[in-house]
């Protein structure tokens, strides 16, 4: 995968017509692969804050309840480690590890895509778009960030909030989106 990125990035360099689907699934597909190449490798969580993460989470399913009010650690109050993975884990039926190793990673993946949308619309173009994409999605805190769930669910919100800014429609309906 590693060896293949690049050479397809040179080919669609080269290529006159490009359907429009291409950029935007090339990008999804390049983050996945580029989340998961990080998380996937071991039956095991990696990283650092992941662990506690897993934690608050686990605390929530063995007392089927969420208590905002833990005192053993702040991370209990982010919703994106507490309920939305013990939603995921009972709906999905799989492991926690599981939600926290693949799902999220897939989640993870649609970052691209809104920032792509919005530096389209800035650079009035499909193919450097692509680029300014690519520059977000080769950086090592994108890379990195399949072992911080909070910070993937937050920036997935805050792309698309940077999208719907940028978007040409009216104020009013941005501001719906913002309440």
């Amino acid at each position: 995968m590693c060896c293949l990125v690049p050479v397809y990035i040179v080919v669609l360099a080269f290529e006159k017509r490009v359907h429009p689907i291409v950029y935007p699934l090339t990008l999804w597909c390049f983050g996945f692969s580029l989340l998961a190449l990080n998380t996937l490798p071991s039956n095991y969580l990696i990283g650092r804050d992941i662990h506690m993460e897993y934690y608050c989470l686990k605390r929530s399913l063995i007392n089927h309840h969420w208590n905002i009010f833990d005192p053993y650690h702040a991370y209990n109050g982010c919703l994106s480690l507490t309920i939305l993975p013990a939603i995921y884990k009972y709906l999905l039926g799989v492991s926690s590890i599981l939600v926290f190793k693949f799902y999220y990673v897939l989640i993870g993946a649609i970052v691209p895509l809104p920032t792509y949308i919005f530096s389209r619309r800035i650079f009035h173009s499909r193919k450097m778009g692509f680029y300014a994409t690519l520059l977000l999605i080769f950086q090592f805190a994108y890379i990195y960030l399949g072992q911080y769930q909070r910070q993937l669910i937050a920036f997935i919100f805050f792309a698309a909030a940077i999208m719907i800014l940028t978007s040409s429609i009216e104020e009013s309906y941005k501001k719906a989106f913002f309440s």
